[in-house]
């Protein structure tokens, strides 16, 4: 069979199967098309299956969870396959965690701000604040 007349069976079949009054999309052509030039490949006559897209107004896909974004992450493992631990946050990191939740309470200052003047603090306070702040705030 000459490519000619293979190209002129597919799209005769194409023509036959397609309903002009149904939206399809891309994923629908592709395999009508597909399944049409198997069944010339190996000359058997089977019947391609008319695809039948869904109405516009139908909310079938509700059922189904949408998958949005990055999939999650996978466990971090460390050398020897074993999961990775996360390490507790610093005293810095607390105490800025703390001063910021302060701030914002009675200011309107942008987090970037709030971060500014709370690591500013943190250099004021001399080492007995600071063993005092981690005595009084520690994470187990």
């Amino acid at each position: 069979m000459s490519a000619d007349c293979k190209t002129q069976e597919i799209v005769n079949a194409f023509v036959e199967i397609i309903d002009i009054d149904k939206n399809y999309d891309l994923k629908d052509y592709k395999r009508i098309i597909s399944d049409i030039f198997n069944n010339i490949e190996t000359k058997k006559k089977i019947p391609v299956p008319v695809i039948i897209p869904p109405d516009e107004e139908s909310e079938d896909d509700d059922d189904k969870p949408k998958r949005r974004g990055r999939p999650p992450n996978k466990k971090k493992l460390d050398k020897n396959g074993n999961e990775k631990v996360k390490r507790p946050p610093s005293v810095y990191n607390i105490f800025v965690q703390h001063k910021i939740k302060e701030l914002k309470s009675s200011s309107n200052n942008d987090t970037k701000d709030l971060m500014i003047i709370a690591a500013a603090e943190w250099k004021k306070l001399t080492k007995e604040e600071k063993e005092n702040f981690k005595q009084t705030h520690t994470i187990c």
